[in-house]
């Protein structure tokens, strides 16, 4: 008999930027938010909240494992 499926954790920590053209010269200037956005393969997400609101790294390495592309590293 075969196996259940199951969601394995998959924490990734996507941090927000602004930008806007930089006047003349055509580039883009590009700034943080100061925002997060948490988000696991199990169902857990933040939804954008400011960095000082992120639960420790302790707490969501217990609970989701090591981040996968994240601004933990």
């Amino acid at each position: 008999m075969p196996q259940p499926w199951t969601t394995p954790h998959e924490l990734r920590v996507f941090k927000q930027w602004e930008r806007r053209p930089d006047g003349a010269s055509g580039w883009m200037e590009a700034q943080p938010t100061g925002q997060v956005h948490l988000l696991c393969n199990c169902g857990y997400s933040t939804g954008w909240i400011q960095h000082e609101q992120m639960p420790s790294r302790e707490q969501l390495v217990a609970e989701h494992g090591e981040p996968l592309g994240s601004i933990m590293r």
